[in-house]
């Protein structure tokens, strides 16, 4: 019950320390109880997605961050000030992408590791770095 009090109404060094005052606060929590859900991004409607070829080499953005967990990571960018949460199989996508490799050795690396088909892998690799690209993770 604190908890959610909290979250209704902070206190005054909080919202100090985040730049709000407490009328654009109640306002701005107004807003997100009137207004509805969006319906998530995907992936094909980002702006920035585009299709890989073999021969491309992404590289990751030199500020981006990764926190590594059991079922998946988190990653950041500083720049940007965006954090994603990637599933296994985008996480095992961003810890193989160097800026070396094409993406066709991706796929193979990828492929290798987990004995998975490289058809499948593909599609999955390919929906990983166009998401990445879209959000500036990817150079």
């Amino acid at each position: 019950l604190r908890f959610l009090a909290a979250l209704a109404w902070p206190s005054r060094a909080h919202l100090r320390s985040r730049g709000v005052g407490r009328a654009a606060h109640v306002r701005a929590l107004l807003h997100r109880a009137v207004t509805r859900r969006r319906r998530p991004t995907l992936i094909a409607d980002m702006p920035g997605a585009r299709q890989w070829s073999a021969d491309d080499v992404p590289a990751p953005a030199p500020d981006a961050c990764i926190a590594d967990f059991d079922d998946g990571a988190v990653l950041y960018s500083p720049t940007t000030q965006r954090s994603v949460l990637l599933n296994a199989t985008a996480a095992a996508v961003w810890l193989a992408v160097d800026g070396r490799r094409t993406v066709a050795d991706l796929i193979a690396h990828l492929a290798a590791r987990y004995g998975a088909d490289p058809r499948t892998v593909g599609s999955d690799v390919e929906s990983s770095l166009s998401a990445m690209q879209a959000l500036r993770f990817l150079e």
